[in-house]
């Protein structure tokens, strides 16, 4: 409803109770003439003229009420004793005869109408502001109250009294001025009523420390009529509304705080409210949790998933280095774990790592085949890093063992030799021959200079020929151990879950414990027989490169 509707509801239920008062203040005074009553009105006219004498000449002339009039006009007229009767007598004179008596008598009825009348005239001037007036007609009012207590029979007066009492209650309740209900039912000039319908609502709707009587006596009056009601609880959800209450729900709690006597009337109205604001402050929670959470992804440096997602999907490398260069690493792993909320989330993201494995452990260039080679020690140090081993750690919380097999798969190849180029470009390749990984002697030039020795004299041909021998077999072992360290290494970096392979495979624990086995079994002769017929059938570089790499360390 509007302001207007809400309030002309709230002042058609009072109206229709003050009307409803009135009717039977109507009742009581009606009782007292409804027989008929007739009185003597000679009191009465003493009384106001004696008023009229006491008026001062302004006052008079001003504020003296047109009952005060037709109270005089009940003074019964004045006749002769006798009257011609149009005869005369034998002596020629008008004969007399005696008048009959006057009536001095008037209905009771004529009498309540102008007390009733004057009343009115009083209520209006009190409404009005106009005291004096309502201080002079007042003063009719008493003489005419005067005169019925002296004229009126016991059981009369007792009906006047109880009249006069239900019509000073209704004043009491509906006209005493400076009221919620005398100023919503007085009117103006020409019957229109002098308070705006729009300003009703609120003249009821009372905080606590406000004028709780003005709510009172509305709900003393009509606090059972549907009108009433709903317009005070929609006068209190407009101005909920209006001060924008329910989206601040610890400002609608003092609200409602400040508001008890009028809620008490509407529970159901309170508990409205209520729900509205524990919604709204949920709502507000849900808000400011999802805010801020936008803001902790969206903003780098705020939280490992902001400062991960700062990168676009081709820069891998730098969204994980955001994880391992973190002041919490495994914190920040177990916040980008959670956030992503998926069942792959962890191995995404032992993914997303491997590829700074991959980066951080290859070498620039390529082997003399023109394969990958590996950086061991870079590899190793790399897991023994204390931030990149926190996160490496909680990515396989689930398979500590398999982590392990990987850091000993790395820590053997450390102290490895890997292949190499036979020469690097554009140089002499004295860096490559210090290093052992480019021997001069198996050059064109040193090949053709062994051969002059040879045709002088100076060297013997067989010498020659098994000292080249020798050395290509040296190197071709070399290589051949080399390639094998640069294979395990590109297994082991392209299917980290093959390093407990690899483990089993090489570890020299894992085949003294074999021996023993066959020791035991078969005798002391088994496992030198085994050995002879694997080393026969099967040369495995790769184990010579682990017992070479192994017994380098």
């Amino acid at each position: 409803m509007t302001a207007e509707a809400r309030g002309s509801g709230i002042r058609s239920a009072l109206a229709d109770a003050y009307a409803g008062a009135q009717d039977d203040v109507r009742q009581k005074y009606a009782a007292l003439d409804s027989d008929g009553t007739l009185v003597d009105p000679q009191g009465l006219v003493e009384r106001s003229t004696v008023t009229d004498a006491n008026l001062a000449p302004n006052d008079a002339k001003r504020f003296r009420p047109v009952e005060a009039a037709t109270i005089q006009e009940m003074r019964p007229g004045e006749q002769a004793p006798f009257r011609e009767t149009g005869l005369v007598n034998e002596f020629n004179r008008p004969i007399m005869a005696e008048n009959p008596p006057v009536d001095q008598t008037v209905p009771l009825s004529d009498i309540m109408a102008t007390r009733s009348g004057l009343t009115d005239d009083v209520r209006a001037a009190r409404a009005a502001g106009q005291n004096q007036a309502a201080r002079i007609g007042g003063q009719y009012v008493d003489d005419i109250d005067a005169y019925l207590e002296q004229a009126l029979t016991p059981e009369l007066q007792q009906q006047f009294s109880d009249a006069r009492t239900a019509r000073r209650d209704v004043a009491d309740r509906f006209e005493r001025p400076g009221t919620a209900n005398a100023e919503a039912l007085r009117t103006r000039e020409g019957g229109a009523y002098a308070m705006d319908d729009s300003a009703v609502g609120p003249r009821y709707a009372q905080p606590d420390n406000g004028r709780l009587s003005d709510l009172k006596s509305l709900l003393a009056e009509a606090g059972t009529d549907p009108r009433a009601r709903e317009g005070l609880a929609d006068t209190v959800l407009a101005d909920v509304e209006a001060r924008g209450l329910v989206n601040k729900p610890e400002a609608l709690t003092k609200y409602l705080g400040e508001r008890q006597v009028l809620l008490g009337e509407f529970p159901e109205l309170r508990q409205k409210l209520e729900a509205a604001g524990a919604a709204s402050g949920e709502l507000s929670t849900a808000t400011r949790a999802a805010q801020d959470t936008e803001k902790r992804l969206t903003t780098p440096g705020r939280s490992p998933e902001a400062s991960y997602l700062k990168y676009s999907e081709d820069r891998v490398l730098d969204s994980v280095r955001t994880v391992t260069n973190a002041a919490d690493p495994r914190e920040a792993t177990r916040q980008l774990v959670a956030s992503a909320g998926s069942p792959t989330a962890v191995q995404d993201l032992r993914t997303a790592l491997w590829e700074e494995v991959k980066n951080r452990g290859q070498l620039s260039s390529p082997n003399a085949t023109g394969g990958q080679r590996w950086n061991g020690r870079v590899l190793r140090d790399l897991f023994e890093d204390p931030k990149f081993s926190a996160v490496a750690q909680e990515l396989w919380a689930d398979d500590p063992e398999d982590l392990a097999n990987i850091k000993e798969v790395f820590s053997a190849l450390a102290g490895a030799e890997g292949s190499s180029r036979a020469k690097a470009v554009n140089t002499s390749g004295t860096g490559q021959a210090v290093t052992g990984k480019y021997d001069p002697s198996l050059t064109m030039a040193s090949t053709a200079s062994g051969l002059r020795s040879v045709n002088r004299g100076q060297l013997s041909p067989s010498i020659f020929i098994v000292e080249r021998l020798g050395t290509w077999l040296r190197r071709r072992t070399a290589q051949v151990q080399s390639r094998a360290i640069d294979q395990i290494t590109s297994e082991v970096i392209n299917n980290p879950g093959l390093a407990a392979d690899l483990l089993e495979r090489y570890n020299p624990a894992t085949q003294g414990a074999y021996t023993r086995m066959l020791t035991q079994k078969w005798g002391v002769r088994a496992p030198t027989l085994l050995q002879l017929l694997d080393g026969l059938e099967n040369e495995d570089p790769t184990l010579e490169a682990l017992q070479e790499a192994d017994w380098r360390q």
